[in-house]
């Protein structure tokens, strides 16, 4: 299983949903119960291949700050 890397949104900056979109990105939130909602993007190509592999609602491993993790996509 490859992971993805997910690359941190920046909440200052108005509207970076609608800008990572328009950037072929999809933006997403990750919730946890012991750290706080991290906004991020992930590359669409990416998201849709591992979506293919482990299927809509499957887990998912990604590196977030050079870490890797598992997770559900929701």
């Amino acid at each position: 299983m490859s992971s993805l890397d997910f690359n941190k949104r920046d909440i200052d900056v108005p509207n970076s949903a609608k800008k990572a979109r328009k950037n072929g990105k999809i933006p997403g939130v990750l919730y946890g119960k012991k750290m706080n909602n991290f906004l991020f993007e992930v590359g669409e190509l990416e998201l849709t291949h591992e979506m293919a592999i482990n299927g809509e609602h499957g887990v998912i491993s990604f590196n977030l700050d050079g870490e890797e993790h598992k997770g559900l996509i929701k």
